[in-house]
């Protein structure tokens, strides 16, 4: 499924899932929609409609990055993405995004735990070792958070076997991103495309992790008593002038648009 409404999802940059509003009414094709998604509620059309939500389920973004106890800046060490979901004019706007989330939350982690941090349709999953080793995952709203940290488990145990903390480390002291080519993550991230596949897996695992409890934050709350998010976003390397326009765009439609709808 592609992404054809407008870029105002996470962080305000991302294309949102969520349908445009109207201020004139239903349109005829929502009309249709929602006839269809009546005739849909009988048992003859469920199977088809739970493959077409295992469908819609995408993992978008895997980054694996260095960020020691202290340090405010991660160094990258590694990303595997798909973009494929997405408009061909909004690719280059998604990945200067998923790097700038990934740039943003991961000092705010707690060591040790793992998080789910949600925004606007969009989740990030992230979870920071204590020898500095951090993972940030995006993906949309409705790719189960068990699998998620399933894929991110899988990624840290190939990126270890690939390369030495110690390693990271040492070429990592210069503050530039080491951006090494690995194809164990290219390779997760499209086999975890399809989250059926791995769930039972995600299962064992989580019993495993069980007293590694998952923390559910909003973005809000994370930057809470941090610079606020406009700050942020201009002050941010890895996004273009053109994006850091589109997230002052996207902010004054949602005041507008709040203020129509009051």
């Amino acid at each position: 499924a592609r992404f054809n409404k407008p870029p105002s999802a996470f962080f305000g940059l991302l294309p949102t899932n969520r349908p445009a509003l109207s201020l004139h009414g239903p349109s005829r094709s929502e009309k249709r929609r929602r006839y269809l998604s009546v005739q849909s509620a009988s048992p003859l059309h469920s199977s088809r409609l739970f493959e077409k939500r295992i469908e819609e389920m995408k993992l978008i973004s895997v980054i694996a990055a260095y960020c020691d106890q202290g340090d405010e800046r991660p160094i990258f060490v590694a990303k595997a993405q798909d973009f494929s979901s997405c408009g061909f004019w909004e690719r280059g706007a998604m990945k200067e995004t998923c790097s700038f989330v990934a740039r943003t939350v991961i000092p705010l982690a707690s060591v040790g735990e793992k998080h789910s941090i949600t925004h606007e349709g969009y989740n990030a999953y992230v979870v920071r070792s204590s020898d500095g080793l951090a993972f940030c995952v995006l993906a949309d709203q409705d790719y189960p958070p068990r699998v998620a940290f399933a894929f991110i488990r899988k990624c840290e145990t190939d990126v270890r076997a690939e390369i030495s903390v110690r390693d990271i480390r040492r070429e990592a002291a210069e503050g530039k991103d080491l951006n090494r080519k690995m194809e164990c993550l290219h390779v997760n991230l499209a086999n975890f495309q399809s989250p059926e596949k791995w769930e039972a897996l995600a299962v064992t695992a989580g019993k495993v992790d069980d007293a590694q409890e998952v923390v559910f934050v909003s973005v809000q709350k994370l930057l809470r008593n941090q610079e606020n998010l406009d700050a942020l976003v201009q002050k941010s390397e890895d996004l273009s002038a053109a994006s850091k326009a589109m997230f002052k765009q996207s902010k004054k439609l949602k005041k507008r648009m709040c203020c129509v709808i009051q």
